[in-house]
């Protein structure tokens, strides 16, 4: 079991990912089985919640989202 707690845990988890021009400064809790992360755009200074769906494995269910 890891000795970090989670807070540093998911700070060390976002702290290289990016979107586009966006930074993703820190996860949100998640909305179901969507994640969520605060984007933040470093020349605008605006900030944005960014959102990552998880597809299923099948054809099918990849369709049905769209």
């Amino acid at each position: 079991m890891s000795s970090i707690a989670p807070e540093e845990n998911i700070a060390q988890r976002t702290a290289s990912l990016a979107f586009g021009p966006y930074d993703l400064v820190r996860e949100l809790r998640p909305s179901g089985s969507i994640e969520r992360h605060l984007a933040l755009h470093p020349e605008l200074l605006t900030h944005h919640v960014a959102y990552r769906f998880r597809l299923g494995p099948s054809r099918a269910e990849r369709r049905r989202f769209l």
